[in-house]
This record gives structure tokens, sequence and C-alpha cells, in this order.
């Protein structure tokens, strides 16, 4: 079941990589806003419900958690390639790093409180709002 979830999750993010390879207003997050949003409402939330309980799951199975770890990677490379194509994106990679990492941990967030029915959010532009917030925050 989780090789189905983890392969519909992996095709979900290589779509929307592909997407925002060039935002022409420079906002690529916005584009990643979009995406967490499809969590909000089904069939993504039936897919974020799983992967949420599967990656809980994956703690006490080995080959489990190496395909976790790994979409996990694949996810965290694209999202850092979208996140430094965005205007608001810092050339410096260590402030990168840091700005991608907590962009990600936001997103995680978000994706757990779609998972448990609290929906904070309305819409991509609420989302892409504080994903802004975030890389001008740590980018300044």
């Amino acid at each position: 079941m989780f090789a189905r979830v983890a392969d519909r999750y992996l095709a979900d993010t290589i779509t929307w990589a592909e997407a925002t390879a060039s935002s022409p207003d420079g906002q690529n997050t916005m584009a990643l806003a979009h995406l967490v949003m499809l969590s909000a409402s089904e069939p993504g939330s039936t897919l974020n419900k799983a992967r949420v309980e599967l990656t809980f799951y994956a703690v006490r199975h080995p080959d489990l958690e190496a395909m976790v770890v790994d979409i996990g990677w694949q996810f965290y490379s694209r999202a850092k390639a979208v996140i430094a194509a965005d205007a608001a994106a810092s050339t410096d990679p260590q402030i990168l790093e840091r700005q991608t990492l907590t962009a990600l941990t936001f997103i995680d967030g978000v994706f757990n409180g779609f998972a448990r029915n609290f929906h904070i959010f309305n819409n991509a532009d609420e989302l892409n709002v504080l994903l802004q917030g975030i890389l001008r925050g740590i980018g300044n």
C-alpha cells in the first residue's frame, strides 16, 4: 500500500516541480502552496492521511522507513530547487538551506493539520503569503 501512496506522492511532486520551473512573477512558492492545498480536499486529503499514518508506521519497519526517507529527500531537493528560483530566495547557500528547511518544516505542520482535519488556510494565496514571509524573514 505504501508503495502506491509513495508513487502518487512522488508523481505529484514531480509534476509540481516541473510546473514551477520558471514562475513569471518570481513567486515559485505559489505553486508549492497549491501543491500543499491539494491535501486539504479529496482525493488529496485521503492520500495525505495515508502518507502521515504510513510515515509513523515506518519507524518500526526498516524497509518502509528507507522508502520514506528516500521520498523525503526527493521532495526536499525538488522543493529546494523551486525555492532557490523564487525571487525572495537568498543566493547564499547557507541561508537558502535555512529558508528551505524552515519552509518545509512549516509545510509539514500544515500537512499534519490537514490530516487531522484542522484547516487553518482556505486557499493557496493565504499559504503563499506566509511562505514568502518565511523566505524574506530568513533572507534579511
